[in-house]
Formats: structure tokens, C-alpha cells, sequence
């Protein structure tokens, strides 16, 4: 009996290895060696971190605010670096600001499109995990499943209230909602920016797109007179628990009203939560990027809709900055501004490869540095 005892001891302290060696993390060669160049420092620099923490926990009563915005393709460093700002043709002194006062991670990768990107960021895994690692087009049929567990969950569970603004692009299917991914409250698109930009007249004069008007149908050659689906849900918005709502139909003045409309919620958002007991994770996505000329003066020496687009972020984020100073909560609140991947190259006049070769949609350092 005492051996079977001492066997099955051994057995249970064995199990509990393998599962526990199981979910080590197996990092790649690169940083192995940092590590073994720069693990001592490191760790003393999060005992420094744990520290101040701690310290702005005991000054302020709660956990640090969260901000995480995150946009659409950028090349490596056009934004956050001055030098690279005149290389472009266009300016973000606010982003400047931000690297130079905070940290710059130059050494950060991501997925290579902006779908996978979104995903890894709210679980916190590889996009190929969850099987979100496609691009999400009108109807996909398809979307985060809900078993993921989310940034979002997890800090419900420690007190935090949270938010999603912005372009979502995690599928159509109901589970997939935002505000059924975590979020106390949500306003989000499950497509990326193409369809109200370019499905229409414009985009189609453009080359953009082609067949979505009947004029440009195919005439002789279509095998299903019957499947053409025309219409989408561009954006919704819901709260937790509840069913979600359509905001405004598709269209491009439509989409550019909505882009105003999510600077403008995100603002009231965190002046609602400024005073709150508990601290607030606001995940702000903006969609950015209008590509369409009409309507817009080019003021940037770039002279493209992207530059201005990108300047006009930058000006956002400056907003919000400044909103979190005059509130007083600034000291306590950590902002992460990020692109999703490398610029989408293959657009004319608009996004540039500056360092790395590759761009959105493939491996090469272009597309995911």
C-alpha cells in the first residue's frame, strides 16, 4: 500500500510538471540572447516599474486608466519620429511628443493585416489560434469565437470598466460583437474601411471596385444570376448583455460622420470615468483613413489624402491628451498608440515602405515591424 501510494504520489508530481512546463512560453533564438544580455536589467527595471505602480495606486486610490488606440497601416517610424515626418511629407508632433516623453518600442511586431492584429491584441494570442487570420469582408458569416478570452474579460474581473470605440473588424456573427467580447460598452465596425469608401460610384470610377454597381455586372459569363448580396451593416454599437443597434447606413458622408462621431465619444467617455472609484480600459480603434479625394483639401507636402488623414490622428490624439491633463488623471493613465501593421503598398500615391522591405499582407519586416 505504501508503495502504491509512493507511485501514485510520483505519478501526480510528474503530471503536475508536464502541465506546469507545458504553458512555459518557448520564445524564438532573438530573445533568448536579449534575455541573456538583458534579463538582469530588465528585471530590475519591472521591480522599478511594480514600485511606481504601486506608489501612483497609494496617490490616486485605483490601478492605472488604460488607453489603447490603434490605427491602420503605418511604415516603420513615419509617425513618432520627426526625421521620418520629413521623409513623408507630413507632421505628428503630437505623436512625436509621446515617443519622446514616453517609450518608443522599435523592436514591436504584429500581425501582417489589420483583422489578425485586432485579434491578437484583444486575446492576447495569435491570430491563427482563434482562426481570425483573414480580413474580414462584408458578409463573412464569421467572427471571434466566443470561447476567446479577452483583455477586456480580464480586467472586468479586477474592477475595470471598459470600452471599445472604434473599428472592431472581428466578423458579423453575434457572438463576435464587442459587447459580447467583454466590453461594458461598445460602437464599432465588423469591416474594415473599404466598403463606405469605395462601394459606390467614386470607387468604382477609380478602379477601386469593380461589379458592385449593375452597370459593371458581368453579362455573359455568370454562373449565379441569383447570390449578389449589395447590402452590409456598417457599424453598430451595443452594451453588455444587451442586443446591439445599427448607428448609421452605409455610406461615405455617413463614414466620415462616424469618424467625427468616435473622437467625440471617445472624449465624453473618459470624462464620464475621470472620477469613477474604479479605473476605466478605453480601447479606442479609429478607422482614420478617408482614401477618397472628394471633399478634402490637401495641406500636407505630401498631398495625399493619407498624409491628411494621418495628421488629423495626430491631432486627435493631442486632443486626447490634453483632455486627460485638464482632468487631472493624466499621471494615471497609460496611453498605447500603435499601428496595426506596414503600409498598405499597393495603394497609388498613398503609403510608402521607408526602411524595411514588405508591406501590409505579408512577413517581410514591412509588413509586420
Amino acid at each position: 500500500m505504501k508503495n502504491m501510494n509512493l507511485i501514485l504520489a510520483l505519478v501526480i508530481a510528474f503530471a503536475v510538471q508536464v502541465a506546469t512546463s507545458a504553458q512555459e512560453i518557448i520564445h524564438d533564438a532573438e530573445q533568448v540572447l536579449l534575455q541573456e544580455q538583458y534579463g538582469e536589467q530588465w528585471a530590475e527595471q519591472d521591480k522599478e516599474i511594480d514600485k511606481q505602480l504601486k506608489a501612483l495606486e497609494k496617490k490616486h486610490g485605483k490601478k492605472p486608466n488604460i488607453i489603447h488606440i490603434m490605427w491602420d497601416d503605418n511604415s516603420f517610424g513615419e509617425v513618432g519620429i520627426k526625421e521620418f515626418n520629413y521623409i513623408r511629407g507630413f507632421k505628428t508632433p503630437h505623436l512625436n511628443q509621446m515617443a519622446d516623453e514616453g517609450m518608443t518600442f522599435t523592436r514591436m511586431y504584429s500581425e501582417p493585416s489589420c483583422t489578425p492584429t485586432r485579434a491578437a491584441c484583444l486575446t492576447g494570442r495569435l491570430a491563427v489560434r482563434s482562426g481570425m487570420h483573414t480580413v474580414s469582408f462584408p458578409p463573412e458569416g464569421a467572427g471571434l469565437p466566443e470561447e476567446e478570452v479577452t483583455i477586456a474579460e480580464v480586467l472586468s474581473e479586477v474592477g475595470y470598466s471598459t470600452c471599445f470605440i472604434g473599428k472592431g473588424h472581428q466578423g458579423d456573427i453575434e457572438e463576435a460583437y464587442l459587447h459580447n467580447q467583454g466590453f461594458d460598452e461598445a460602437r464599432f465596425s465588423m469591416y474594415n474601411q473599404f466598403p463606405p469608401i469605395f462601394w459606390n460610384e467614386d470607387g468604382e470610377a477609380a478602379n477601386f471596385t469593380i461589379g458592385y454597381n449593375e452597370e459593371r455586372w458581368e453579362k455573359d459569363y455568370l454562373v449565379d444570376h441569383y447570390w449578389r448580396p449589395k447590402g452590409y451593416i456598417m457599424e453598430i454599437q451595443g452594451k453588455k448583455g444587451e442586443k446591439a443597434r445599427e448607428t448609421l447606413a452605409p455610406s461615405l458622408d455617413n463614414y466620415r460622420q462616424i469618424n467625427k462621431e468616435h473622437q467625440d465619444d471617445a472624449l465624453s467617455y473618459i470624462r464620464r470615468k475621470a472620477d469613477d472609484d474604479n479605473p476605466f480600459y478605453l480601447a479606442y480603434w479609429p478607422n482614420v483613413y478617408d482614401l477618397n479625394k472628394r471633399g478634402q483639401t490637401m495641406t500636407t507636402s505630401n498631398a495625399t489624402p493619407f498624409a491628411q488623414n494621418i495628421e488629423l490622428l495626430d491631432q486627435y490624439i493631442g486632443q486626447i491628451v490634453e483632455e486627460l491633463r485638464e482632468l487631472g488623471i493624466s499621471e494615471n493613465t497609460l496611453i498605447v498608440a500603435m499601428a496595426d501593421n506596414g503600409p498598405m503598398t499597393e495603394v497609388p500615391s498613398a503609403m510608402y515602405q521607408v526602411v524595411f522591405n514588405g508591406g501590409k499582407g505579408d512577413y517581410r519586416e514591412g509588413g509586420i515591424k
